[in-house]
């Protein structure tokens, strides 16, 4: 659907109609030949300058242009947002002081249409739990211990709700997508940091029963998966981006973990506590009643690799346009990590083919 045009003049725009007059004189210049002496400098101008307005055209998010023609979606399949009436904007305002949310950053907190308690689908498929909107600090404060320069901070404002499983997606229920769709075995994945080429998620290096969550697969497994649910219910499933898996792991803290400064074993599966998985909802959930975001299994989001948070889109869109989409990012830590590398904050990433016994993923399902 193509949006009205009717939208505000932004520093992009006044940059854009400058650059529209630099291409007019710059043509005018050739046209009468007065840059035939300066020819190469001439036409390196013209190309940065028809370069730059192609960029503000067309990927710059922020130009009215842009935004009055762009068609909104999921980046590939992100939740589209309705106009909010004022009874919306009132209701948007009278929550942002509620007690739940304590980030870094003010929250806003929309619960029309959120579901109050869990749900499913169809039968063998995810637990799902309703998440308002919200604004938060996405990354680790510059005094964090086990700090990279890879994580931020940025303010992200996620401006829609959405339903979050509760759990990491289990082995059954990936067994269930697999035979249902006759769904091919891979073979190859990394066991204890080193690549097997018989491993698959059937045989992951260590013992799991149906409700562990499923490791050794990889993210277009995990993208497969949610197609799959997606036909199967009607509804619309996919895979969450990088600053909505933080903002539902962190459910309002500003800690480095989200019961508080220290991680402890009644909280996540993590540093080989265990010699693998252990099965879902063993942990303490967090506020949001979301269970195991940290340890126990990596959860692959849709977010191509970007070793700076700004360059990620700060609306809860998965940023799939830039970076290394060679790779995709990973969050939340596994059962062999160390408590620093299960930090809220932490990122690591993993090819998009590739499949470990440390990663499995979560899912997301767009609110009716």
């Amino acid at each position: 659907m193509i949006r009205p045009l009717a939208v505000a003049v932004t520093a992009f725009d006044t940059l854009f109609w400058l650059l529209i007059v630099m291409l007019a004189v710059v043509a005018y210049a050739i046209e009468a030949g007065i840059a035939v002496r300066h020819r190469s400098a001439v036409l390196t101008t013209l190309f940065s300058v028809i370069g730059a307005i192609f960029y503000i055209m067309v990927l710059g998010d922020e130009n009215s242009l842009g935004r009055a023609w762009s068609t909104p979606g999921l980046n590939a399949a992100a939740p589209v947002v309705p106009k909010a009436d004022k009874k919306a904007e009132g209701d948007l305002n009278a929550h942002k002081g509620m007690e739940i949310f304590k980030p870094t950053a003010p929250v806003a907190v929309v619960e029309r249409h959120v579901p109050k308690a869990p749900f499913t689908d169809c039968d063998n498929c995810p637990s799902m739990i309703g998440v308002a909107a919200g604004r938060y600090q996405m990354g680790s404060k510059p005094s964090e211990p086990g700090r990279q320069e890879t994580e931020g901070p940025v303010d992200v404002n996620i401006q829609y709700p959405f339903a979050v499983g509760r759990f990491e997606v289990t082995r059954d229920q990936f067994a269930a997508f697999a035979e249902e769709t006759r769904y091919p075995l891979h073979y190859g994945c990394i066991l204890n940091g080193r690549y097997s080429g018989s491993a698959t998620w059937t045989n992951p290096g260590f013992e799991q029963a149906g409700n562990h969550p499923v490791v050794c697969v990889s993210w277009r497994d995990a993208r497969a998966y949610v197609a799959w649910l997606s036909r199967k219910t009607l509804k619309t499933y996919r895979l969450l981006s990088e600053a909505e898996w933080e903002y539902i792991a962190r459910a309002g803290v500003a800690t480095p973990y989200t019961h508080g400064n220290t991680l402890s074993a009644s909280h996540a599966n993590f540093n080989r506590a265990r010699d693998g998985t252990i099965p879902i909802g063993f942990t303490t959930a967090n506020p949001f009643s979301v269970h195991d975001v940290l340890g126990n299994a990596w959860e692959v989001v849709d977010d191509c690799w970007n070793p700076d948070l700004s360059f990620n889109n700060q609306d809860g869109r998965p940023t799939i346009l830039r970076g290394d989409c060679a790779q995709r990012v990973i969050r939340g830590g596994g059962w062999d990590s160390t408590a620093l590398q299960t930090r809220l904050a932490a990122r690591s990433v993993l090819e998009t083919t590739a499949a470990a016994n440390t990663v499995g993923f979560r899912v997301a399902r767009v609110l009716d």
